[in-house]
């Protein structure tokens, strides 16, 4: 089974979104906002790597490199 980038990137936004959750809960509001703006940041970038790789036909192997060219850098490896 392939694991696509924008998987990876999708379920890490996930992540950062339960986190939201419990520091919110928590009244730790200046972390809860650090970790929403980390999961749009994440969730457009599954985009625009599902959006490279389903529609322009970029390799996956391409992917990674283009996203930090274009949006700074990100913390998955594209060949996994």
């Amino acid at each position: 089974m392939i694991v696509y980038m924008y998987d990876k990137l999708y379920e890490a936004a996930k992540l950062d979104l339960e986190s939201v959750k419990i520091l919110n809960d928590n009244d730790l509001f200046a972390p809860a906002i650090y970790h929403c703006a980390q999961a749009i940041e994440k969730c457009s970038k599954a985009i625009h790597a599902y959006y490279m790789i389903k529609l322009q036909h970029v390799s996956r192997h391409d992917v990674g490199d283009k996203l930090r060219k274009n949006m700074g850098t990100i913390c998955l490896n594209p060949q996994e």
